[in-house]
């Protein structure tokens, strides 16, 4: 059997423009600790082994400051900087372009948001494991808020509904496809891929919150503490 290799991009090229202007600083640089929150998620995505390669997809501007990062926190090994678009879309579409050159077809590309920077090692290894009979796999969770629409009319049965998580996982070939031709309004890879391609998801009860605002990101800073108390 074809050894599969992995691969991760993981998307820092956003603005976080919510929260950039309380804290002064983009959020994926800001410092927890004294290490940028993107390096938490990266830190555990490389004690797993599983990847060949890291693909960091970095606004322009931001790429001297990424290295220089990398460099003092001893995460440059094996890392690849790629410029990142105008949209996620684009910055994913920059990190496959990348990719085209080290990747085969079966290969397994791991796509995540820097903004989630807990994850854990066991969820990595459960997707890997799961994704190798599929062409797409996203981690799910279960809502337990009640949701309401806009026009406070109506309620939906969260049960039908879940929660879509990052990191999503997909057969290079087969992301690389739904790439050629996207609808640039979907905000996540998994919901790319349509009834030709063997998909499914993954029900996971972990914390994998993303830092959106002010709040979170206080609460991320609160689960560092408990880490290190």
């Amino acid at each position: 059997m074809k050894k599969v290799d992995s691969y991760l991009v993981l998307l820092l090229a956003g603005k976080g423009e919510r929260l950039s202007s309380a804290i002064k600083e983009k959020k994926q640089f800001y410092l927890v600790e004294g290490k940028p929150l993107f390096s938490y998620s990266l830190e555990v995505f490389k004690k797993t082994e599983l990847f060949k390669k890291y693909i960091l997809v970095v606004a322009k501007e931001d790429i001297k400051k990424t290295q220089d990062l990398l460099i003092k926190n001893n995460l440059s090994e094996d890392v690849i900087l790629v410029e990142g678009g105008a949209s996620r879309n684009q910055s994913v579409c920059s990190a496959l372009i990348r990719l085209q050159s080290i990747a085969s077809s079966d290969d397994k590309i791991f796509i995540h948001d820097a903004a989630r920077p807990i994850i854990s090692e066991k969820l990595i290894f459960s997707l890997y494991e799961r994704s190798l009979s599929l062409d797409g796999l996203t981690p799910v969770k279960r809502i337990h808020d009640s949701v309401i629409s806009k026009d406070k009319k109506t309620y939906i049965n969260r049960d039908n509904y879940y929660l879509v998580l990052t990191p999503q996982v997909f057969s290079f070939s087969k992301i690389l496809m739904c790439y050629k031709n996207y609808d640039d309004s979907l905000t996540d890879d998994y919901s790319k891929m349509d009834d030709r391609f063997k998909k499914d998801i993954l029900l996971t009860d972990d914390i994998n919150f993303k830092v959106t605002n002010y709040s979170s990101l206080l609460l991320f800073l609160s689960f560092v503490k408990q880490k290190t108390d």
